[in-house]
């Protein structure tokens, strides 16, 4: 296939643009060019370099969004990611609408150059550190669901992000969806199997005094020793189970944004930093200036609010992130026209 080039300042070929979509299969050969402006080489030559250009996109909506809405797409033809903004009165599923892509540099468009095209902000970095856990207010919910309880915490980033209770990508929405009720009873299971053990334990503590009412023994029960190690050993599974997930959440997490780090630094961070570590994950994966916290929700947002899934789908086709990650909608793709 030959290159083809259209050329902005022709009316005619405008006109097709904006009213004609270009097949996909040709788009990686499809250079868009502002006027050209001549620049002089060293050998008397002169050269046409690209420009970044204004193009119209259609998109198809992957959800019901909100006016306002921010997410990425996928040009069609290529890995080329651009940001969008749902137009005035906000789309539903499946709804096609055009927008506009200003100063665009399409002129190398290959499965390579993603970084000519605009990103949603928080890939290749943390959106704030890990110890900004106070950035949406100290009596945020995330906050203190992070500190009292840190199992379900973690449960709703990982609902958010398609992971089931094993921190793994899940294979169906049902399984997505059991993620934050397993943690949820794995975590009450623990606090009252601990408080009955803990009553039981304490009655098998035999005190003894003398005349002046003062402890002179303290006798101890076989029933407790046995009551103690089952705390001790469930105890420790407990622990290692946060810590495991938490690691592995935050392992997927820095996989899919390209951050950098280190197995041992999150295995660290989740052990020391538990509580913080996990309000940074929550953070990442949503906007809570849009979207206010909730503290008994499956994802830990409202229960109407967008989603965009950060994984790969079951035809390896990259999903990219977005602002909102709650749940799992197929990825946003996107035509020039």
């Amino acid at each position: 296939m030959t290159l083809k080039e259209i050329d902005l300042e022709s009316a005619d070929v405008t006109d097709q643009m904006t009213n004609h979509v270009i097949p996909s299969d040709a788009l990686e050969d499809v250079v868009i060019l502002s006027p050209p402006q001549s620049q002089s080489t060293g050998n008397g030559l002169t050269s046409t370099p690209p420009t970044p250009a204004t193009i119209l996109l259609e998109v198809i909506a992957p959800e019901n969004l909100p006016e306002g809405y921010k997410f990425n797409v996928t040009i069609s033809g290529s890995n080329n990611i651009v940001a969008v903004i749902v137009p005035e009165g906000g789309v539903i599923a499946g709804q096609r609408f055009t927008t506009r892509i200003e100063n665009l540099n399409m002129s190398n468009v290959d499965s390579s150059s993603n970084n000519q095209v605009e990103r949603m902000p928080n890939s290749g970095q943390w959106k704030d550190g890990v110890c900004d856990c106070f950035n949406h207010g100290f009596f945020h919910p995330m906050v203190w669901n992070a500190c009292c309880f840190s199992l379900i915490a973690i449960s709703q980033v990982m609902t958010r992000l398609k992971l089931n209770w094993i921190a793994i990508p899940a294979k169906t929405d049902k399984e997505t969806k059991r993620t934050f009720g397993i943690m949820v009873l794995i975590t009450v299971f623990v606090l009252v199997f601990n408080s009955i053990l803990g009553i039981i334990a304490t009655n098998e503590i035999q005190m003894h005094t003398n005349e002046q009412n003062e402890i002179t023994t303290i006798e101890l029960s076989p029933l407790y020793e046995i009551v103690n190690l089952v705390r001790n050993i469930m105890d420790l599974f407990y622990l290692v189970y946060t810590i495991y997930t938490i690691t592995k959440t935050r392992l997927y997490i820095r996989e899919k944004y390209s951050i950098k780090g280190s197995c041992f630094e999150d295995c660290c961070l989740s052990f020391w930093c538990t509580c913080c570590a996990v309000a940074q994950m929550a953070r990442h994966t949503t906007d809570y200036d849009a979207y206010p916290g909730r503290c008994c929700t499956s994802t830990g947002l409202s229960r109407n609010t967008p989603s965009t899934i950060i994984d790969d789908d079951e035809h390896n086709n990259v999903v990219i992130d977005s602002n909102v990650v709650d749940g799992a909608v197929p990825m946003a793709h996107a035509t020039i026209v």
